[in-house]
Protein backbone atom coordinates (compact mmCIF):
# COMPACT_ATOMS: atom_id res chain seq x y z
CA UNK A 1 0.00 0.00 0.00
CA UNK A 2 0.99 3.60 -1.38
CA UNK A 3 2.26 5.91 1.83
CA UNK A 4 -0.42 8.05 0.89
CA UNK A 5 -3.07 5.99 0.89
CA UNK A 6 -2.31 4.50 4.09
CA UNK A 7 -2.86 7.79 5.42
CA UNK A 8 -6.21 7.96 4.17
CA UNK A 9 -7.07 4.36 4.87
CA UNK A 10 -5.98 5.44 8.90
CA UNK A 11 -7.47 8.79 8.77
CA UNK A 12 -10.78 6.82 7.73
CA UNK A 13 -10.42 4.59 10.68
CA UNK A 14 -9.96 7.26 12.97
CA UNK A 15 -12.79 8.65 12.11
CA UNK A 16 -14.75 5.22 12.33
CA UNK A 17 -13.57 4.66 15.31
CA UNK A 18 -13.89 8.17 16.87
CA UNK A 19 -17.61 8.05 15.73
CA UNK A 20 -18.57 4.65 17.24
CA UNK A 21 -16.95 5.95 20.79
CA UNK A 22 -18.36 9.14 20.61
CA UNK A 23 -22.65 9.04 20.61
CA UNK A 24 -24.49 12.07 19.22
CA UNK A 25 -26.03 11.64 22.96
CA UNK A 26 -23.99 12.24 25.96
CA UNK A 27 -23.84 13.35 29.49
CA UNK A 28 -20.69 14.59 31.75
CA UNK A 29 -20.43 15.48 35.34
CA UNK A 30 -19.39 19.03 35.69
CA UNK A 31 -18.88 21.59 39.08
CA UNK A 32 -21.47 23.63 39.58
CA UNK A 33 -18.77 26.62 38.28
CA UNK A 34 -19.33 25.51 35.21
CA UNK A 35 -22.84 25.68 35.34
CA UNK A 36 -24.35 28.75 33.86
CA UNK A 37 -25.20 31.41 35.95
CA UNK A 38 -29.14 32.26 34.61
CA UNK A 39 -29.50 28.13 35.16
CA UNK A 40 -28.04 28.37 38.89
CA UNK A 41 -30.63 31.50 39.76
CA UNK A 42 -33.55 29.87 38.22
CA UNK A 43 -32.99 26.64 39.75
CA UNK A 44 -32.23 28.54 43.64
CA UNK A 45 -34.98 30.45 43.45
CA UNK A 46 -37.88 27.44 42.66
CA UNK A 47 -35.71 25.00 45.00
CA UNK A 48 -34.11 27.04 47.75
CA UNK A 49 -33.56 24.54 50.24
CA UNK A 50 -32.30 21.68 47.46
CA UNK A 51 -29.63 19.31 48.61
CA UNK A 52 -27.66 18.78 44.92
CA UNK A 53 -26.14 15.89 44.09
CA UNK A 54 -24.93 16.18 40.57
CA UNK A 55 -24.41 18.74 38.23
CA UNK A 56 -24.19 17.56 34.49
CA UNK A 57 -24.04 19.05 31.29
CA UNK A 58 -26.05 16.72 28.23
CA UNK A 59 -25.95 16.86 24.91
CA UNK A 60 -29.76 15.41 23.96
CA UNK A 61 -30.40 15.25 19.78
CA UNK A 62 -27.71 18.25 18.96
CA UNK A 63 -29.01 20.09 22.04
CA UNK A 64 -26.85 21.64 24.95
CA UNK A 65 -29.01 20.98 28.14
CA UNK A 66 -27.79 21.26 32.11
CA UNK A 67 -29.34 18.69 34.73
CA UNK A 68 -29.40 19.50 38.06
CA UNK A 69 -29.61 16.08 40.16
CA UNK A 70 -31.44 17.20 44.03
CA UNK A 71 -33.29 16.30 46.98
CA UNK A 72 -36.28 18.45 48.01
CA UNK A 73 -38.72 18.14 50.05
CA UNK A 74 -38.18 14.44 50.16
CA UNK A 75 -38.47 14.48 46.72
CA UNK A 76 -35.95 12.84 44.30
CA UNK A 77 -35.58 15.10 41.15
CA UNK A 78 -33.65 15.68 37.76
CA UNK A 79 -34.46 19.23 36.66
CA UNK A 80 -33.21 19.80 32.90
CA UNK A 81 -32.37 23.13 31.77
CA UNK A 82 -31.36 24.90 28.36
CA UNK A 83 -28.54 26.67 28.53
CA UNK A 84 -30.93 30.02 28.80
CA UNK A 85 -32.46 28.91 32.09
CA UNK A 86 -35.44 27.47 30.39
CA UNK A 87 -36.73 24.44 32.23
CA UNK A 88 -36.91 21.77 29.61
CA UNK A 89 -37.72 18.39 31.90
CA UNK A 90 -38.33 17.77 35.51
CA UNK A 91 -38.09 14.08 36.42
CA UNK A 92 -39.67 12.79 39.56
CA UNK A 93 -38.43 9.20 41.23
CA UNK A 94 -41.28 7.63 42.23
CA UNK A 95 -41.75 4.49 44.53
CA UNK A 96 -42.96 1.40 42.42
CA UNK A 97 -45.79 0.93 44.68
CA UNK A 98 -47.06 4.65 44.21
CA UNK A 99 -47.06 4.14 40.73
CA UNK A 100 -50.86 4.64 39.50
CA UNK A 101 -53.08 1.24 38.90
CA UNK A 102 -53.42 1.93 35.05
CA UNK A 103 -49.48 2.24 35.18
CA UNK A 104 -48.75 -0.91 37.23
CA UNK A 105 -51.58 -2.75 34.85
CA UNK A 106 -50.51 -1.66 31.43
CA UNK A 107 -46.86 -3.07 32.36
CA UNK A 108 -48.06 -6.32 33.19
CA UNK A 109 -50.27 -6.30 30.07
CA UNK A 110 -46.86 -5.16 28.16
CA UNK A 111 -44.63 -7.37 29.98
CA UNK A 112 -46.35 -9.99 32.21
CA UNK A 113 -44.04 -10.85 35.46
CA UNK A 114 -42.58 -7.35 35.12
CA UNK A 115 -40.20 -6.31 37.92
CA UNK A 116 -40.00 -2.11 38.12
CA UNK A 117 -36.29 -1.49 39.46
CA UNK A 118 -36.78 2.83 38.90
CA UNK A 119 -40.07 4.48 38.21
CA UNK A 120 -40.05 8.44 37.20
CA UNK A 121 -42.78 10.87 36.71
CA UNK A 122 -41.42 13.38 33.79
CA UNK A 123 -42.80 16.74 32.66
CA UNK A 124 -40.43 16.71 29.34
CA UNK A 125 -41.17 19.85 26.75
CA UNK A 126 -44.74 19.96 28.01
CA UNK A 127 -45.19 16.23 27.41
CA UNK A 128 -45.94 13.92 30.82
CA UNK A 129 -45.24 10.95 31.06
CA UNK A 130 -43.90 8.06 33.25
CA UNK A 131 -40.03 6.14 32.64
CA UNK A 132 -39.90 2.76 33.93
CA UNK A 133 -37.04 0.77 33.96
CA UNK A 134 -36.76 -3.07 35.13
CA UNK A 135 -36.64 -6.97 34.54
CA UNK A 136 -38.91 -9.48 32.53
CA UNK A 137 -39.92 -12.65 34.75
CA UNK A 138 -36.88 -14.47 34.11
CA UNK A 139 -34.76 -11.26 34.56
CA UNK A 140 -32.89 -11.93 31.81
CA UNK A 141 -33.95 -8.72 29.86
CA UNK A 142 -33.61 -5.16 30.95
CA UNK A 143 -36.24 -2.76 29.83
CA UNK A 144 -37.42 1.15 29.48
CA UNK A 145 -40.41 1.52 28.97
CA UNK A 146 -42.13 4.89 28.57
CA UNK A 147 -46.10 5.43 29.18
CA UNK A 148 -49.03 7.77 28.73
CA UNK A 149 -50.56 9.17 32.22
CA UNK A 150 -53.85 6.73 30.42
CA UNK A 151 -51.36 4.22 30.63
CA UNK A 152 -50.36 3.94 26.84
CA UNK A 153 -46.90 2.73 25.90
CA UNK A 154 -45.08 5.55 24.12
CA UNK A 155 -41.81 3.26 23.87
CA UNK A 156 -40.44 0.29 24.37
CA UNK A 157 -36.95 -0.56 24.28
CA UNK A 158 -34.23 -3.10 25.78
CA UNK A 159 -31.05 -1.07 27.78
CA UNK A 160 -27.96 -2.70 28.75
CA UNK A 161 -28.05 -2.75 32.66
CA UNK A 162 -25.38 -0.01 32.79
CA UNK A 163 -26.61 2.92 31.51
Amino acid sequence: MKPVNLSVFCSILLAFIFLACNPADQERVINEKDMPKVVLYVFNKTYPTAIVFEYAEEIKDNHKYYEISFEFEGRKIDAVYQPDGTVYAIEEMVDPSQLPENIKKALENEIPGFKINTAEKVDENEKHFFEVKGLDKNQSQHWEIKLSPAGSVIKKEKIDPDE
